[in-house]
């Protein structure tokens, strides 16, 4: 299988179609702060154009410059202010601005597309000298499942069922993982297949990619490290506490 990332950001929106609670936990926390809020790895604008939506003052950034072209033009449908809603092509580890931010977030496992320590600890000291003073970092990372992490990684599962909202056509969704246990790092491919209403394939879209996952108290070491005092662990998006039974990790800590 092969990277097709251009072609993956047209549907995008549309694969996570179905994720809207971190959404609504970002804008709930988000409208706590009065000034700035970054958002790292905004790609298409899911959580960001939301956030605006509801009158708060947001810049996003991303490293994908498919990603950003498909957030410009939704931007353009919208009349958001100049000053209200900015879009950058920057990397999480060196991203700069010469101001600081009341609020920075990092959602939907954005952090674990960084796959080594070296990284990580970049972009979180990079996160901090771009904070205010008692300004607050939130990001959400999955819980390692170890029943998913042992799996079968030759296993093909059909995933979801999806329907392209302007061709009608359908979308058959596949799955593929391997996890090297020994580095933490998950190597996934995602198939995603059109058929015509007689169930003939039209399309095949391929997307590779690689995230490091990292266990709680390792989490809680990085930011320790990086000068972070650690407000909140949450095991939900409505701010449940963290258990066993979590799937999610949602870390509020502050400068």
């Amino acid at each position: 299988m092969k990277d097709n990332y251009l072609e993956w950001a047209k549907v995008y929106d549309l694969y996570h179609s179905e994720l809207t609670e971190d959404v609504e936990f970002y804008i709930r926390k988000s409208t706590q702060v009065s000034g700035r809020i970054l958002e790292i790895g905004c790609g298409t604008g899911r959580v960001l154009f939301p956030m605006v939506n509801h009158g708060l003052n947001v810049i996003g950034i991303d490293n994908s410059n498919a990603m950003l072209e498909i957030a410009k033009q939704k931007k353009s449908q919208f009349n958001f202010n100049s000053d209200q809603c900015e879009i950058f092509l920057q990397d999480m580890r060196d991203f700069d601005f010469n101001f600081q931010f009341d609020q920075i977030i990092i959602p939907f496992n954005g952090f674990l597309s960084l796959l080594s320590i070296e990284d990580q600890l970049m972009t979180l000291q990079n996160v901090r000298k771009h904070l205010t003073s008692g300004g607050r970092l939130l990001f959400d990372v999955f819980v390692p499942d170890p029943e998913l992490l042992v799996q079968d990684g030759n296993l093909l599962i059909h995933s979801r069922d999806l329907e392209d909202p302007k061709s009608r056509e359908s979308i058959i969704v596949y799955e593929q993982s391997y996890a090297d246990v020994f580095h933490q790092f998950i190597f996934a491919k995602i198939l995603m297949e059109k058929v015509s209403a007689s169930g003939e394939s039209l399309k095949r879209l391929y997307l590779d990619y690689q995230l490091r996952y990292s266990h709680i108290w390792e989490m809680v070491h990085l930011l320790d490290r990086s000068g972070f005092e650690v407000l909140n662990i949450f095991g939900d998006f409505n701010e449940g506490s963290l258990s066993e039974k979590s799937s999610t990790m949602i870390f509020e800590v502050t400068k």
